[in-house]
């Protein structure tokens, strides 16, 4: 008969499985959070931010900032500026994430990467969601389906800021759409 895995081997485990691991995600396992603090002490994980844990030997990528805000707020749908970067229709690169979230949504609190929270209701919300899995985690990008790519960076917003649309007609200008 073998032993049950110690709270570090499932840590390992969820980890290696994952990508990343959030702290909300051990409830599941029966892990104390505690176990993490005292793993990230020893060098068996590093903490990506706060509350979001990863193998020290993980590599990263040119879209760290995406899988952060994918593993934070699972909700979260990258749009925009976000997304037009994403899928090599700028070569901008934003300085916030985009992301879009159901109307009524708090800002999400993150110490990074800055986000720039837009709402959509109903089918605008859930029309067009890609997903793709980037260092492990999946992340929902925003791209129409019917053959068009993204085009929603409008000149301005309804509070009259820029949002980006040169960055769209870059896009349509190499012949993306």
């Amino acid at each position: 008969m073998r032993p049950a895995p110690s709270h570090t081997q499932k840590v390992l485990q969820l980890v290696r499985k994952n990508g990343r691991l959030r702290a909300s995600d051990l409830a599941a396992a029966g892990v104390p959070r505690v176990v993490l603090t005292r793993m990230a002490a020893s060098g068996q994980l590093e903490r990506a931010a706060r509350g979001l844990y990863r193998l020290p030997e993980a590599d990263s990528s040119e879209h760290e900032g995406l899988v952060t805000v994918a593993s934070k707020v699972p909700q979260a749908v990258i749009c925009l500026l976000s997304a037009l970067q994403f899928h090599g229709l700028t070569t901008q690169l934003p300085w916030q994430v985009w992301i879009a979230m159901p109307r009524g949504s708090h800002v999400p609190r993150l110490d990074y990467p800055p986000i720039k929270m837009v709402q959509f209701t109903g089918e605008a919300y859930a029309h067009g969601i890609e997903t793709h899995v980037r260092d492990g985690q999946t992340a929902g990008v925003r791209r129409r389906q019917d053959g068009r790519r993204l085009l929603q960076a409008p000149e301005q917003d309804r509070h009259g800021r820029g949002a980006g649309g040169a960055q769209g007609c870059q896009g349509a200008g190499q012949g993306q759409l």
